[in-house]
């Protein structure tokens, strides 16, 4: 899950999910480490899958992992 602190157009900071999504064909993991640097301008390294869930605003499942982030855990 990538949390990414935006500036909304009349110029506030808003705290919100990664857009990006898993490509046909690609799994969670490769999708992270093509989405960091699309999302967030971070090369990120998947390290091990956590538990998944439902988002329930979206009502489709998240499937978090532990990854590096330019070379920090996050």
């Amino acid at each position: 899950m990538l949390l990414i602190c935006r500036r909304a157009p009349e110029g506030a900071l808003s705290w919100q999910f990664g857009a990006g999504k898993v490509a046909p064909g690609e799994t969670v993991g490769q999708a992270a480490v093509r989405e960091g640097p699309e999302e967030a301008g971070m090369v990120v390294e998947p390290l091990a899958f956590l538990q998944a869930w439902l988002h329930l605003d979206l009502a489709r499942p998240a499937n978090p992992h532990r990854c590096t982030a330019d070379g920090s855990q996050v």
